[in-house]
This record gives C-alpha cells, sequence and structure tokens, in this order.
C-alpha cells in the first residue's frame, strides 16, 4: 500500500489515506519501525500536502559544507562555498535566519563548543575564524599556524580546547585563550577528517591514502592504525555517542562500522554509488545516516543492520553534509544545489501530521482497490466527521 500511495497524485486525500493506512496496518501488526517503504509513502504523501519545497532553508547561494546544531536544538549554523556563514532559529516553525558572518572564502568546517560559547570555522584559507556566539557583534578571532586548507575541526569537552586537521597533514591542538596550539600528529597523507570519541581521549582519522588511525591525547598522542583501505581515500569517519563504534566512508560509496574495543569491522555498506561525504550517529544511536555525492542519504537501522535503509533521495544534486537535531527528530542535509533540507525521522511524527490536512476516508470503492475486498472496511482518520460512502 505505501509504495501504491507512491503512484497517486491526482487525488490527494487518495494518496494520504492509502500513506496513512499503510503506516496504520505496519503498527498494528509489528512491522520494522523504520520501514523505508512506510517512511517514503508518509513523506512524499507530505510533500504533495504542503508546499513542495516545505522541509527547505533557502539563503545560501552555493555548496553548503558543514552544519552544526546547538546543544539544546534551537539553533542551526551553516556554511559553505559562498563563504556566508548563518544562523537559523529552528525552534519557530518560520525557521528564521541572520547571517553572521561572510568572510569571502569557502568554509569547509564548522564546531561548536558544548558550552555554547564559541562557533569554529574554518576555510580553505588555512585559518580558522572564532566567533563568540554570545557576542554576536564582537570581531572574529582569528587562529593561524596550518599551511593547507582545513579540513575539520572538533571541540574538547573542554571548552577551551580545539582540534583542527588540514592539507598540510596535521592535526593541532589549539589553546584557545592563549591562541597558541600544539602538534597533536604530522602525516605525509592529508588527513580528511577527524572525531573525537565521547571520552576525550581518542582522536581518530581518516586519510587521503586509506587508513584510519587513532591517536591517545591521553597518552602522549600515541598513534595505532585500526584499518587501511587500498585505493580508497576516506573522507569522513565518525564515532557513536556511546563511544565504542568508529564508522568511516570513503570515495567509492563503501561504509565501514568498526568495533574499536575488538578491532573488528561489524558491518559494511555498498548501497550508495559515490563519494561518502558524511557519516552521523543519532543521538541515542539507533540510527546511522550517511550523505553521498550520488545525492543520497541512507539511514539504517543500528539494532538491526540488515533491515534495508531509509534512502532520502530528495536531492537535486551531491549532499554534502549531514546532521541530526539533537532530539533525534530531524535530520539536516545540506546540497550542493545551496539548499538545506530537514528531514523528519521519527514516522509516527510524520503520521500525525497526515489527518488534519485531509477531508474524508476512503470509500468503500477506494478501500477494496487499495486495501483488500476481505478486510472490513473501516475509517481510516477516525476524527474526520465528514459522513463516507462505504456502502
Amino acid at each position: 500500500m505505501a509504495v501504491k500511495s507512491r503512484q497517486l497524485h491526482k487525488d490527494t486525500n487518495e494518496k494520504a489515506l492509502v500513506a496513512y493506512q499503510a503506516y496504520l496496518f505496519n503498527e498494528d501488526y509489528g512491522g520494522e519501525t523504520h520501514n523505508p517503504d512506510i517512511y517514503d509513502g508518509l513523506y512524499y504523501t507530505l510533500k504533495q500536502l504542503n508546499d513542495p519545497d516545505y522541509n527547505s532553508l533557502e539563503g545560501h547561494d552555493d555548496a553548503i559544507r558543514s552544519l552544526q546544531f546547538t546543544p539544546d536544538g534551537e539553533t542551526l549554523f551553516t556554511t559553505g562555498s559562498d563563504g556566508r556563514i548563518f544562523k537559523w532559529d529552528m525552534s519557530t516553525p518560520e525557521r528564521k535566519k541572520v547571517q553572521i558572518a561572510k568572510n569571502g572564502s569557502v568554509n569547509r568546517a564548522l564546531a561548536i563548543s558544548a558550552n555554547n560559547k564559541w562557533l569554529a570555522c574554518g576555510s580553505v584559507k588555512s585559518e580558522i575564524q572564532l566567533y563568540d556566539i554570545k557576542k554576536p557583534d564582537s570581531d572574529p578571532i582569528t587562529l593561524k599556524g596550518h599551511e593547507g586548507e582545513i579540513w575539520d575541526l572538533v571541540f574538547l569537552s573542554d571548552d577551551n580546547k580545539l582540534v583542527s586537521c588540514a592539507g598540510d597533514g596535521t592535526i593541532f591542538m589549539w589553546d584557545i585563550s592563549t591562541q597558541q596550539y600544539t602538534v597533536i600528529a604530522k602525516s605525509q597523507s592529508i588527513i580528511k577528517s577527524i572525531t573525537l570519541s565521547p571520552n576525550g581521549n581518542i582522536i581518530a582519522g581518516g586519510l587521503e591514502n586509506g587508513k584510519i588511525v587513532l591517536w591517545d591525547i591521553a597518552n602522549n598522542n600515541t598513534s595505532r592504525i585500526l584499518a587501511e583501505e587500498e585505493n580508497a581515500i576516506i573522507h569522513v569517519v565518525t564515532f557513536s555517542n556511546e563511544g565504542s563504534i568508529l564508522a568511516f566512508g570513503d570515495q567509492n560509496g563503501n561504509i565501514k562500522i568498526w568495533d574499536i574495543n575488538e578491532n573488528k569491522m561489524i558491518q559494511q555498506f555498498e548501497g550508495q554509488t559515490a563519494r561518502i561525504n558524511d557519516i552521523k550517529f543519532s543521538p541515542d544511536d539507533s540510527q546511522i545516516a550517511a550523505a553521498s555525492f550520488d545525492g543520497s542519504v541512507n539511514i539504517w537501522d543500528t539494532r538491526n543492520y540488515n533491515l534495508q535503509p531509509i534512502v532520502l533521495n530528495d536531492h537535486s544534486s551531491w549532499v554534502q553534509t549531514i546532521a541530526f537535531s539533537p532530539d533525534g527528530q530531524k535530520l539536516i542535509a545540506g546540497c550542493r544545489d545551496n539548499l538545506i533540507r530537514v528531514w523528519p525521522t521519527n514516522t509516527k511524527k510524520m503520521a500525525e501530521q497526515i489527518c488534519p490536512k485531509i477531508s474524508r476516508n476512503m470509500s468503500s470503492e477506494e478501500w477494496n482497490r487499495f486495501v483488500a475486498k476481505d478486510i472490513p472496511f473501516e475509517d481510516t482518520c477516525k476524527d474526520i466527521v465528514q459522513p463516507t460512502n462505504n456502502k
């Protein structure tokens, strides 16, 4: 039924009822919570019930390269190839934006300190700009030291410490109070991505030569190679929120999930057909999402990796960056087409939006056609009082 709903376009009520009834049957009979067909039926119904761009944020005029939520989830910061940094109010339906900077450079990375004071922005100009979020009119602090474009940034739990990696093959740890850095690592290969373990002890890096390296910053920055991929640039690495799982993706569309305590791979995904640009775990680690140059975002259920992923492919171009909201209810995708997509992740919340937007229930003819003749007729939306033609 959910698949059928995707094929219905002329009668919006009909499309909505078929998609919602499919959701109800899936709930009633113990279907998978993250069933991709159910998700698609609900999503494309909501898109038809609303404005086609109802889940888009517009403002940038070039590719979006980095997204960061504040810890409370009320504010989203975005940046990209246009050199702009926008602040979006995600606490209201209007999602109003304010441009807080335009630095005339391609910006690759954003990071926010846990105390919600500092916003760090790394650019291809080999420098990092620090913005005091609580003093929006103050000039940014500029951190200089790298000799290559900044690829990634992450704050330590100590909000005064920032870690950066760049095209010069170095990882620096910055002391914001002194604006000085110490060298964590120096590699002959470019370090494309870094991630910090939740306990703050381990930095994992993905390298252009295919290596995934762990640096123990609690033990004199000693390093070990976790894995090495042949002929595969590692573009993104990310820790789970629990901390024992590391995910990484390469330019061939491959994703591997690695248990760093057991030192073994526990899962591999090969469904996406182009470079993996970003990977994120949901706040409760129940989902993992990956963004690709093939224009898709795939979301897997980490409780059962064998299930088919939800595939978000309503993008017109490459997906460069993604971020789960802190409550896990939304996934934000930044794209090459200048748009930011706001994807719901909770099918129940999606389903709850449908009945208030339609005006009738199915007729008996529609029930027989889309459900079955041998299943007793019932009103799909119980609160719709308009009489139904069910005879």
